[in-house]
């Protein structure tokens, strides 16, 4: 089981659940102790205990097609995790330097859990290769039940692209991101997020997606 460091955080981060605050099952531990009869006592039947099993497959595939889809994804000349979360608190020009130069720039995998906690709010404050970078952490951390639910309010608030921050995406990228959307919609335990969910789709994302088909299908039947 993974754990996070609490000695390197102020405030110090909550302790790691297996199971999400939407009690999402993160393990196949989790899994088996719902066939328990102290899981039965807590009202796990079996057509809940399935569901369960269906969002536990789909969230395995789902972690597969994130890894490949952002796979090599640098962050280049964009803004970094901790640059955007001290564009949010500060505006001091050397102070946003120095964060720059803290930022992981070459591999998002290599982000620590830490950062990913402590600074969930830098998708509001990045960039279109700051986001392309950091997504794929953020939704990995999400389905691995490591952060809250910043990731899913952030991409479940999404109505347009005004500040530039997901023109870099292509079409197999946005198309994670809508599956990762799709697996909060299909869990019961989400319903509080499911009318934003469905509003961001059809508003944004899904339309999106298409339109970046289009625009890579033209690209290719044009040769470039």
């Amino acid at each position: 089981m993974m754990s996070l460091v609490e000695s390197e955080l102020d405030p110090p981060v909550p302790p790691y659940l297996t199971f999400c605050k939407e009690m999402r099952p993160c393990t196949k531990e989790d899994l088996d102790w719902m066939r328990t009869l102290e899981a039965a006592e807590r009202g796990y039947n079996k057509e809940k205990i399935k569901i369960y099993e269906q969002l536990w497959r789909k969230k395995q595939d789902l972690e597969v097609r994130i890894n490949s889809a952002f796979d090599g994804v640098v962050l280049g000349e964009g803004v970094g995790i901790i640059e955007a979360d001290e564009r949010d608190t500060c505006c001091d020009p050397e102070e946003l330097k120095l964060a720059r130069e803290k930022d992981e720039r070459k591999s998002w995998r290599v982000i620590s859990e830490n950062d990913l906690y402590r600074y969930h709010y830098a998708l509001c404050f990045t960039d279109a290769e700051g986001f392309r970078f950091m997504i794929p952490a953020f939704m990995l951390a999400d389905l691995s039940c490591l952060l809250d639910e910043s990731t899913l309010i952030h991409l479940s608030l999404v109505r347009d692209d005004s500040y530039d921050q997901y023109s870099m995406l292509n079409a197999t990228q946005l198309a994670t991101i809508i599956d990762f959307l799709e697996l909060y919609r299909e869990d019961p335990d989400s319903k509080f997020h499911h009318e934003a969910i469905d509003q961001s789709l059809a508003v944004f994302w899904q339309p999106r997606l298409m339109a970046q088909k289009n625009a890579e299908q033209a690209c290719t039947s044009n040769g470039g």
